[in-house]
C-alpha cells in the first residue's frame, strides 16, 4: 500500500514538473482550440487536420477527446479508448511528454490496455527523459531537435 502511495506521488510529481516546462506554455493555443473541438466540428477538423501533418501536441490534445476516462460533454465524437491510445503513441513518438505520461498511466492502471508495468516504467522514464531535455534546452520540440529515438522507440514487448 506504501509502495502504490509513493509511486502515485512521484506520478503527480512528474507531472507538475512537465506541467511547469517553458515548452508547455506555448501549447496553450492547441488547448483553446482542444476544448473548442468539444463542440465544434470545425475546431475538430483544425485540430485533426494539424495532428494528421504530425503535430504532436495537437495528437495529444486529439487523444484526449477520445479518452474514456475525461468526464467532458463532447459532441463532436465518441469516446474510445482505442482511438485514444493510437492517438497517445502517435504523440508520444512525436516528442510529446504528457503523452508518455498518458500511456504509462494507462500501462500502469490497465486503462484500457493490459496492466504492464514494464511498459509503464518505459513510457515514465522516457517522459522523465524528454523532461529533463526540454527543461535544459529551454524550449519545447523535442522531435525538431533531434531527441534521440533509438534509445527510446520502439517501446519494449
Amino acid at each position: 500500500m506504501q509502495q502504490r502511495r509513493e509511486r502515485t506521488r512521484t506520478r503527480w510529481l512528474l507531472l507538475v514538473v512537465l506541467l511547469a516546462l517553458p515548452g508547455w506554455a506555448g501549447a496553450a493555443g492547441l488547448e483553446a482550440l482542444r476544448n473548442a473541438a468539444e463542440q465544434s466540428p470545425q475546431a475538430l477538423a483544425r485540430l485533426r487536420n494539424l495532428a494528421e501533418q504530425g503535430n504532436a501536441r495537437a495528437e495529444l490534445y486529439l487523444g484526449t477527446l477520445y479518452a474514456p476516462p475525461i468526464v467532458k460533454k463532447e459532441r463532436t465524437v465518441g469516446k474510445d479508448a482505442a482511438t485514444a491510445l493510437a492517438w497517445y503513441r502517435r504523440a508520444a513518438q512525436g516528442g510529446c511528454a504528457r503523452a508518455d505520461f498518458d500511456l504509462g498511466l494507462a500501462y500502469e492502471e490497465g486503462m484500457s490496455v493490459p496492466r504492464n508495468p514494464a511498459m509503464a516504467r518505459h513510457y515514465f522514464g522516457r517522459m522523465a527523459a524528454l523532461a529533463r531535455r526540454e527543461a535544459v534546452a529551454g524550449s519545447s520540440g523535442a522531435r525538431e531537435e533531434g531527441f534521440p529515438y533509438k534509445r527510446y522507440w520502439p517501446p519494449p514487448n
